[in-house]
């Protein structure tokens, strides 16, 4: 077992790299959490922007609508307005010619009727101007309450918008505030797991610390008495040893010297017979020779006998002799 030291204390490698494994994955899935609640806010966001552009596009595109209807109605009433004034200036050239021609036969009528007439030209101008005034009137309320209407319904829906859109950005805080109290939450959470296990495997270590130091004295206890039997039954086994030893030496010193008289002996009866071998040997060689000597002189003798045979008779003694000699060779 792999043991690394972390602080006071020794902590099992295996689990050490188990609990760093187990931290990063957590902390794996936190950042994972975080990624995946970062990409769903930015989803939101866009969704709301492009939400947003929608609406916008859609209030442009209705203001564009409104602007073209009050230019449409502005139009009609531009041509409503240029009839009317086209309509009074008529009225106006006709109350012109018809006031010319009753001038001229007014001078055949009375001063009253004339007066009257003249009147009652002027009350048709007065109508005529009153009614331009009141279409240019309405022409200008129409116009104005128009714009009244469509930029307070652009301001209604501006403060919709604007109202949604801070009730949304609010719950996206609220979310992001909650999501990161969530986060701290489970991250205190996590930390006291990891205190908790951490003293617990402290709790676990000093325990294990302690019957391991209790372990080890009974350990050394055990073999400080070991080494000490150890000592002295390893003293005997070197006397023992020695004594056998020097028993052994003793005997092979004994039966070396038994082995030297013995080789001595031999070496002398070797000796002894080497030479009486030799003895032999020079005895029988000497007589070999003196056998050969006498066999040569006999041979000589007889050849001589031969050869002399014709002339001179040897002489009986000197074939006496050999004779002798050569028996006493061969016995």
């Amino acid at each position: 077992m792999v043991k690394t030291r972390r602080g006071w204390y020794l902590v099992d490698r295996k689990t050490d790299e188990y609990d760093k494994r187990i931290i990063d994955e957590k902390e794996d899935a936190l950042e994972a959490s975080r990624a995946t609640i970062v990409k769903q806010g930015d989803n939101n966001i866009a969704r709301r922007r492009l939400q947003a552009k929608q609406r916008e596009a859609a209030l442009v595109e209705e203001l564009s609508n409104a602007q073209k209807a009050v230019e449409a109605k502005q139009e009609e009433i531009e041509v409503t307005h240029r009839l009317a004034a086209e309509l009074s200036q008529r009225k106006n050239e006709e109350i012109k010619r018809a006031l010319k021609l009753g001038y001229i036969k007014s001078a055949e009528q009375s001063p009253t009727s004339c007066a009257l007439k003249e009147a009652q030209s002027h009350l048709i101008e007065a109508k005529v101007r009153l009614e331009a005034n009141q279409a240019e009137l309405l022409k200008h309320w129409y116009e104005d309450n128009i714009y009244e209407k469509l930029q307070e319904a652009a301001e209604k829906k501006k403060q919709s918008w604007r109202k949604n859109l801070q009730n949304q950005l609010a719950d996206n805080q609220r979310q992001v505030q909650q999501r990161r109290t969530e986060e701290k939450e489970q991250d205190r959470k996590m930390m006291e797991q990891a205190i908790q296990k951490t003293q617990e495997e402290d709790a676990k270590t000093r325990e294990k610390k302690e019957n391991n130091a209790i372990f080890l004295r009974t350990e050394l206890a055990a073999s400080i008495a070991a080494k000490k039997v150890w000592e002295r039954k390893y003293k005997e086994a070197l006397k023992d040893e020695d004594e056998r030893i020097a028993h052994i030496i003793a005997e092979k010193e004994a039966r070396h010297e038994k082995q030297l008289v013995t080789k001595t002996e031999l070496r002398a009866a070797k000796e002894a017979a080497i030479d009486n071998i030799a003895r032999e040997l020079l005895t029988n060689v000497c007589k070999e020779k003196k056998k050969q000597k006498i066999t040569d002189e006999l041979y000589r003798e007889e050849q001589r006998n031969k050869w002399m045979k014709e002339s001179v008779r040897p002489a009986p003694k000197k074939q006496c002799d050999i004779a002798e000699s050569f028996k006493e060779i061969v016995t």
